[in-house]
């Protein structure tokens, strides 16, 4: 009992200290830039970088809260449901606010288990977030990204990418699916979005997610966002032939935008496919 009283003040005190840490980010940083700015020399730098500054400010304290909050609300459901609504709504509204994004063919998803495959896999996949706050906040359900293991499965993070419905790994994806939830995927993975330029498909002739939805037997929903690689443009280095040998090796992305820029976006989700019984997948996924 007095464990319990124990484990339960320090969760409490880590959520204070969380959104003390948040609050000060966010004050902090309008404060840095406006002393940074009596430097007539760094205003252009200012002025370039500061969308990319507030982007990382924002979502780098938004997202340290949430993992904090996962963390320590593991079990209380009601918690978690409220956290999930205000999460949502603010990712909702900042790209709304931030790219005007639109969403054409939402009604093209199934309402039962389904996979959502992103065609061409951005340096920064906003639409993925989009896409996810939009299914929870319009029919309150969990779409879940397939994360990388070895991101999924760090001990301080993992409570988090559980609660927004992530997973990792072959075998929960494919029972995702077959239990009826709605699950997104980017089968160019972090190669496409290191290297894809001009929205050219990277994929390798990878076929794996079309070979779990034959398996899972539910349909694939297409979907490309427009404009977004233009909101996110990549450093032209990490697309030399060295950094594609680093990346053949290691398999570790590296993601370093040299801008951020608030551009419109509009997301179009396809008609839902379905692998027939006698297609193969290599098949399946070239269509």
């Amino acid at each position: 009992m007095q464990t319990a009283k124990i484990v339960q003040i320090i969760r409490c005190w880590c959520l204070k200290v969380s959104i003390v840490f948040y609050l000060l980010i966010v004050i902090l940083h309008p404060l840095f830039v406006w002393h940074l700015w009596s430097y007539w020399w760094m205003r252009p730098v200012i002025l370039f970088y500061l969308p990319s500054t507030l982007i990382l400010v924002f979502w780098g304290a938004f997202f340290s809260f949430g993992t904090v909050f996962a963390f320590i609300t593991r079990g209380n459901k009601d918690a978690q449901a409220f956290y999930l609504k205000v999460h949502f709504s603010v990712v909702y509204y900042f790209f709304r606010f931030m790219h005007g994004c639109e969403v054409h063919g939402y009604e093209n998803l199934p309402k039962g288990g389904a996979m959502l495959a992103m065609f061409h896999g951005p340096a920064m996949a906003l639409d993925a977030p989009l896409m996810m706050s939009l299914s929870y906040l319009r029919d309150g359900r969990l779409l879940g990204y397939s994360v990388e293991k070895r991101i999924f499965e760090n001990p301080i993070l993992k409570p988090f990418w559980k609660l927004l419905g992530c997973s990792s790994g072959r075998q929960e994806f494919l029972e995702d699916l077959k239990n009826g939830h709605l699950r997104g995927v980017a089968p160019g993975g972090g190669h496409e979005a290191m290297f894809s330029k001009n929205y050219k498909l990277e994929w390798k002739s990878r076929s794996g997610f079309a070979k779990i939805a034959k398996e899972a037997g539910v349909p694939v929903v297409p979907m490309f966002t427009r404009n977004i690689q233009h909101g996110t443009l990549q450093l032209e280095f990490l697309r030399s032939e060295t950094v594609q040998r680093w990346y053949k090796s290691s398999k570790f992305p590296i993601v370093l935008p040299k801008a951020y820029l608030p551009v419109k976006m509009r997301t179009y989700l396809g008609e839902p496919l379905l692998c027939g019984p006698d297609e193969e997948p290599e098949a399946f996924a070239l269509r």
